[in-house]
């Protein structure tokens, strides 16, 4: 998995959730800490459900459930790679 090779974990313990990631986590029952991440790592996003998932647009045009973020157990999650072509190539 490129996302481990580059090493693009986020520890949620260094996620401070915002009021919008606190709001969208209370809808939906997704963790806080997700939701922020899902918020820094897109431009746009929507809720096709009341409950989600989350449908967002990621920084690099991706449109993606939850921007592609991979939660990694209770403790953790993977972003996307920050280069997806410079990775593949």
């Amino acid at each position: 998995m490129v996302s481990i090779a580059e090493k693009r974990y986020v520890d949620l313990a260094d996620v401070t959730p915002g009021t919008e990631a606190l709001d969208i986590s209370a809808r939906t029952g997704k963790p806080a800490e997700i939701v922020q991440l899902i918020l820094d790592n897109s431009t746009d996003h929507f809720l096709p459900t009341s409950r989600g998932p989350i449908i967002a647009r990621h920084t690099l045009g991706y449109q993606l459930t939850s921007a592609g973020i991979d939660r990694a157990g209770a403790e953790g999650a993977w972003l996307l790679p920050v280069d997806p072509d410079a990775s593949a190539g």
